[in-house]
């Protein structure tokens, strides 16, 4: 079990991501652990190329709680609110198609979360619009009898 705990504990400080049996939860209060973990998400939840997502985060609460770092392998993080409970900032997808971590660095914790990027959507087909040679006026899509004046 200490091999396990041990490797729970180190996951637990680089991203927060593991949900701990009760007594490796104890065994990482004794190691020092942080009692709680940095919170990251993005929104919307997949994104594409291009395309700019928010950011928002926490620092677990406590002794150390400021804000180190918030980046991402995706692209540029911009930090617009730095207060530790309530971090925000935008991220513009730089990259193709692929997973991308979005991580947040506190004091006193870390926390981490992956950003699914998909292939851009097809561009959307524009209605067609009918209309004769010198004729000013643009006919609305699916309406008959509109003619131009002669």
């Amino acid at each position: 079990m200490r091999i396990n705990t041990v490797a729970a504990c180190s996951a637990i400080a680089l991203c927060g991501a593991l949900a701990l049996t009760p007594a490796a939860a104890s065994a990482c209060a004794a190691k020092g652990a942080p009692s709680g973990v940095a919170k990251v998400s993005v929104q919307p939840r997949t994104a594409h190329p291009g395309q700019t997502v928010t950011v928002l985060g926490a620092c677990a609460k406590g002794p150390g709680a400021t804000l180190k770092s918030l980046t991402s392998n995706a692209g540029n993080v911009k930090i617009t609110d730095r207060d530790p409970q309530h971090i925000r900032g935008t991220l513009r997808v730089d990259f193709g198609p692929s997973d991308y971590h979005v991580v947040l660095v506190c004091g006193n914790s870390q926390g981490g979360t992956l950003l699914p990027v998909t292939a851009a959507p097809a561009a959307a087909a524009a209605p067609h619009h009918q209309h004769r040679a010198g004729c000013h006026l643009a006919v609305p899509y699916g309406v008959r009898g509109w003619h131009c004046a002669r």
